[in-house]
C-alpha cells in the first residue's frame, strides 16, 4: 500500500515539474515577445515624433499649412500645373469648361402643334391613341396641353417619315401627385402597343423618365434594342422637374440621336438610330404590374419638328455682316411673353459674336408677331421682345448698347398667311438690319 503511494506521489511530482518547465517556456517566448513589440512600438513612436516635426515645417501649430512655408518641389506633396500654369497640390485630374454642345432646332418646320386650337377636353385633331388623351388647362400657365394617361400611346399623325435630319422636341410637366411616374418620349417604325418599363424593343427608341416615392431614384432612362447590350435601358441619375415645365429635345443626324433636357445634353448615341425609327413619333404613359402604376399621368405641350438645313453658323455670318439683314424663327419666347426660352441660346450666341467681331457695326433688332391677340398688344409684345433680344447679347457678348437699337412692328408685315400654324410660326420672327 505503502508502495502504491510512494509511485503515485513520484508520478505527480514529474508531472507538475514537467508542467512547470513548458509553463516557463511559454513565458519565457512571452516575455521575448512582449519585449519585442515595446522595440516596435518605440521605432513607431520615435518615427512619428520625426514625422510630426517635418510636418511643423509645413504645417504652422494649428494644424493649417503655414503661409511662410512653400511645398513646391518637395518630394512627398503631389504637384500639377493649373489650366492658368500655378501649381497646386491635387489627388488627380479636374475637367473645367462648360459642355459646348448645344441644341440647335431644324430650320425648316414641318410639324407644330400647342393645341391652341383644340377644345378643352378633347383630343387634339393632329394625333391618335391606344388608350384616349384630353387637352386640359392648368393653372399657372398660358398655354394648353394634352394629358397623357396612364396606358396610353399617343402618337402624332405624319403622312411621310421624317428626313435623315430632324429635330423634335416638346415640353413636358410631370406630376407630383402621381406615385409611380413613367413618360416615355419615342420614335417607331410603327405605333407601339405597349412600352415595357424594362425592357427596351428593336422596332423603337426611347427615352423615360422614371421616379418614384421619395424620388431617390430618379433617373433618365433611355435606349433601343442592341446586339451587344440587349434590350436593357441604359441610365442617367437625373432629378426629375415636377409640377413644372421642361424642355424635352431630340437631334438626329443620319443613325445618331442626342437628347437634351433643358438645353442640357443628357443621351448621345452615334449609331443606334435607325431610319425606320422616322416613322412614328410618340408619348407614352407607362404602367407595370404596381396597381399604382396605373395612377400615372403627365403632360405635354409646344410640339415642333423640323429640318435640319444649312448651318446657321455661316448664315448669320454671310447675312447679318455682308448683306447686311438676317431674319430668323429660332428666337423662341414663352408664349405671349417676351421671356426667351433656353432653345433660343445657339442662335442668339451666333448673332452675337458676328456683332462682337463686328464692333463698329449698328444694328435694329425689329420683333414681329403674329395675328392672334389685338393690333395694340402685338405691338407692345413685339417692342419687348426686340428690347429682351437687345438685354441678352449685351449682357452675355462686348457689345455696346448703342449699337442695337429694338424697335416692334407688331402684326403688321406678315410674310405667310396667318391663317394657318405654318404661317404664324414664320410670322413669329425677330429680324437683324445693319445701319
Amino acid at each position: 500500500m505503502k508502495t502504491l503511494k510512494l509511485i503515485v506521489t513520484l508520478t505527480v511530482f514529474l508531472l507538475a515539474t514537467q508542467g512547470h518547465s513548458q509553463l516557463l517556456k511559454k513565458l519565457k517566448k512571452r516575455a521575448g515577445k512582449a519585449a519585442e513589440e515595446a522595440v516596435i512600438r518605440k521605432t513607431e513612436e520615435k518615427v512619428y515624433d520625426e514625422t510630426s516635426k517635418k510636418m511643423d515645417t509645413i504645417l504652422g501649430n494649428d494644424g493649417k499649412p503655414d503661409s511662410k512655408k512653400s511645398t513646391k518641389g518637395s518630394k512627398n506633396q503631389p504637384v500639377i500645373l493649373s489650366e492658368e500654369g500655378n501649381s497646386k497640390s491635387a489627388p488627380g485630374l479636374e475637367e473645367v469648361g462648360d459642355n459646348e454642345v448645344v441644341f440647335k432646332r431644324g430650320s425648316q418646320i414641318l410639324y407644330k402643334d400647342d393645341f391652341s386650337k383644340d377644345a378643352v377636353g378633347d383630343f387634339p385633331a393632329k394625333w391618335n391613341t391606344t388608350l384616349g388623351g384630353e387637352v386640359k388647362k392648368l393653372n399657372g400657365f398660358d398655354i394648353k396641353f394634352l394629358k397623357v394617361p396612364a396606358k396610353s400611346v399617343i402618337n402624332l399623325e405624319t403622312t411621310k417619315p421624317f428626313p435623315n435630319n430632324f429635330t423634335a422636341e416638346l415640353d413636358i410637366i410631370i406630376p407630383e401627385d402621381a406615385p409611380i411616374r413613367m413618360a416615355a418620349i419615342g420614335f417607331a417604325e410603327k405605333v407601339p402597343r405597349h412600352i415595357d418599363y424594362m425592357l427596351t424593343n428593336e422596332n423603337d427608341i426611347r427615352v423615360m423618365f422614371h421616379s418614384e416615392g421619395n424620388r431617390d431614384n430618379d433617373a433618365l432612362k433611355f435606349g433601343t434594342r442592341n446586339e451587344a447590350l440587349g434590350y436593357t435601358y441604359q441610365v442617367v441619375k437625373y432629378s426629375i422637374p415636377v409640377n413644372q415645365k421642361f424642355h424635352l429635345a431630340f437631334e438626329v443626324n443620319g443613325s445618331r440621336i442626342r437628347a437634351f433636357v433643358n438645353g442640357k445634353k443628357m443621351v448621345d448615341l452615334p449609331t443606334a438610330y435607325r431610319s425606320a425609327f422616322s416613322n412614328v413619333f410618340y408619348v407614352s404613359a407607362v404602367t407595370h404590374g404596381n396597381a399604382k402604376s396605373l395612377e400615372n399621368y403627365f403632360y405635354v405641350s409646344n410640339v415642333v419638328i423640323a429640318e435640319t438645313g444649312e448651318d446657321l453658323r455661316s448664315s448669320v455670318l454671310k447675312d447679318l455682316i455682308e448683306k447686311g439683314n438676317f431674319t430668323t424663327n429660332e428666337i423662341h419666347f414663352a408664349s405671349g411673353s417676351d421671356e426667351l426660352q433656353v432653345s433660343s441660346n445657339n442662335i442668339l450666341n451666333q448673332i452675337g459674336e458676328a456683332m462682337q467681331n463686328n464692333p463698329s457695326i449698328k444694328f435694329k433688332i425689329i420683333g414681329h408677331t403674329d395675328s392672334d391677340g389685338d393690333n395694340n398688344s402685338n405691338q407692345i409684345l413685339s417692342e419687348k421682345r426686340a428690347e429682351s433680344v437687345k438685354n441678352y447679347l449685351i449682357s452675355n457678348f462686348n457689345i455696346f448698347s448703342k449699337n442695337l437699337i429694338p424697335e416692334g412692328k407688331g402684326e403688321s408685315n406678315p410674310v405667310k398667311d396667318n391663317n394657318t400654324l405654318d404661317g404664324k410660326a414664320e410670322n413669329r420672327r425677330v429680324e437683324f438690319v445693319k445701319i
